[in-house]
């Protein structure tokens, strides 16, 4: 049986920034439900406290969702006897959106955080 890891030496895509993907449609790629999973991923962060000097501010509910990834390629490790196959991947280009609550002690503000995260390309 031959590894199917091995019948692609490398492989690359390049995909589009900033609009959500089309998950209701035809697969496009052999990418398309990674891109939609990484969309619809939810990755819930820990809660958070600073202090700067009289004030102390907690980070609370804080998640990110809506991960794009603008270039992906891959390139496969050949398996030895015994040993299972293995895929490198190398990400450009990671972004993603996460919300939250935000409490400054003290002073009675309060409200919601909105942040836009990325990598450069």
């Amino acid at each position: 049986i031959e590894d199917p890891i091995s019948l692609h030496t490398s492989d690359s895509l390049s995909f589009s920034e900033g609009d959500p993907p089309d998950c209701n449609g035809i697969s496009k790629s052999r990418y398309h439900a990674l891109v939609c999973w990484l969309w619809n991923a939810r990755i819930t962060l820990p809660d958070e406290k600073f202090r700067e000097g009289i004030f102390t501010i907690d980070i609370n509910d804080m998640s990110c969702t809506n991960f794009q990834v603008s270039a992906l390629s891959s390139i496969p490790s050949p398996s030895q006897p015994g040993t299972n196959p293995s895929l490198n991947l190398d990400l450009k280009g990671m972004s993603a959106t996460c919300t939250g609550k935000y409490d400054v002690s003290g002073i009675g503000m309060s409200g919601n955080v909105v942040a836009s995260a990325s990598s450069s390309k």
